[in-house]
């Protein structure tokens, strides 16, 4: 589903945004535990109640009976940025080269930012901000611990040259969206109405990532990341 073109009418859509009504198009949420915002992955729901699970928490955090009227549930990125587990990661994760490929293939979707705007801004936050910080994340920390084939490294190289190209793109490409950047200032939701604004809200991550992929940063530590052990395609 695109978002509204229309800048007046993405503000007009972002005021009237409210979480309970699209919870049910959503796959993960901001949601505080008794000290700080996470980022929950949505596990299901009912019509009154979600199960979430805190991102890279130990699964015995999850929360399986939240009420979706609970005030510590807040719109994905709403609250958060980045990496928001703990130090020692529980993440599933399997590489396979079918879903390293369906990730350069978004990312050659993405790059254009006029093909970027087919998309609805929700599904521009979700996967940019979500699945593929998710995605890049795991695959820096796997290389720390598992060594990867000939095969495979090409493979994780051939994703990260599109990746690389997709975010230095956006740096340049950035002047485009400027003026939504500094309108979801003044309307927080508009990132969630506005597909230019979710381009635009996405540095947070997309700068995290790239510190770690240079090592100039550290999402967590990589030694204690634990996975599923790498296997074929």
């Amino acid at each position: 589903m695109k978002s509204c073109e229309s800048l007046e009418l993405a503000i007009k859509e972002s005021l009237a945004y409210n979480l309970i009504d699209n919870l049910d198009k959503l796959h993960y949420v901001d949601l505080f535990d008794k000290k700080a915002w996470c980022m929950g992955e949505i596990l299901s729901q009912t019509e009154d109640t979600i199960s979430v699970h805190y991102e890279s928490w130990n699964v015995k955090y999850d929360e399986p009976y939240l009420s979706k009227s609970c005030a510590r549930l807040a719109t994905f990125r709403s609250r958060t940025i980045g990496y928001t587990g703990p130090k020692t990661v529980n993440r599933k994760f399997k590489y396979s080269n079918k879903v390293n490929n369906t990730h350069i293939a978004k990312l050659k979707e993405l790059i254009t930012f006029d093909s970027a705007f087919k998309f609805s801004a929700v599904e521009i936050t979700e996967y940019i901000r979500g699945d593929l910080f998710l995605y890049v994340d795991s695959l820096l920390a796997m290389m720390h611990v598992f060594k990867p084939t000939l095969t495979e490294m090409n493979e994780i190289l051939h994703f990260f040259d599109n990746f690389l190209s997709f975010t230095f793109k956006w740096i340049k490409e950035f002047p485009k969206v400027r003026k939504e950047y500094e309108k979801s200032k003044e309307y927080p939701n508009l990132y969630l109405t506005s597909a230019r604004a979710a381009v635009a809200r996405c540095y947070p991550e997309l700068f995290e990532l790239i510190g770690a992929c240079f090592h100039t940063s550290s999402i967590h530590t990589s030694e204690s990341f634990k996975v599923i052990p790498i296997i074929n395609k």
